[in-house]
């Protein structure tokens, strides 16, 4: 890479840093997993910029590397044991203070649909199939616009916005006892 395309993309891909660190400390829970996140991303994203291509948005590009480098983060993390920074901790006590990680092992999805408030929308969206689900979780539950679900999951927007449209009409379905035993009109 040449010193101007360094200097090009320290122009136009730090400015997103802000951006890039809010959604990382989203995702991640913490702050130091956050700025590793960031760090990892834009150091990927550096290394492949000659291959970026202009018509693509940038954010969503950065974006869509974060994403990934996150879920493969995560899936690493899974095949190896806890790490702990004594070695004086018996199974007993890493059990006792967390038996979900010795019991089960969970996805990272799986982790995100049992944090939400309400276990009937969780167990509707665990209903929907996976490539809906995906789409539904980023717009409504994250708030992601059309085009940059389309840039992280690398779909064409009008796919997005179909399966976008199909998932929630679904969703609408599962959901149907549930909002009239609460009180709520659904209309056919």
């Amino acid at each position: 890479m040449t010193s101007t395309t360094a200097r090009r993309f320290c122009s136009e891909a730090l400015p997103y840093y802000d951006d890039l660190y809010r959604r990382a400390r989203h995702m991640t829970g913490n702050r130091h997993d956050a700025e590793d996140l960031v760090q990892e991303t834009l150091a990927k994203a550096f290394t492949r910029y000659d291959r970026y291509c202009e018509e693509n948005k940038l954010r969503a590009w950065l974006f869509r590397i974060m994403f990934t480098t996150w879920i493969d983060t995560y899936r690493a993390g899974r095949s190896r044991p806890t790490e702990v920074l004594t070695g004086e901790f018996s199974d007993g006590q890493i059990a006792g203070r967390h038996p979900q990680r010795i019991l089960r092992l969970c996805s990272a999805e799986d982790q995100v649909l049992d944090a939400l408030p309400d276990d009937d929308t969780a167990d509707a969206l665990r209903r929907l199939p996976q490539n809906f689900r995906a789409v539904v979780y980023l717009a409504d539950v994250h708030g992601y616009p059309i085009a940059e679900i389309a840039g992280l999951l690398g779909t064409p927007i009008g796919t997005v916005s179909s399966r976008l449209h199909r998932g929630r009409a679904k969703l609408r379905l599962l959901l149907a006892d549930t909002a009239g035993t609460r009180g709520f009109d659904i209309p056919a």
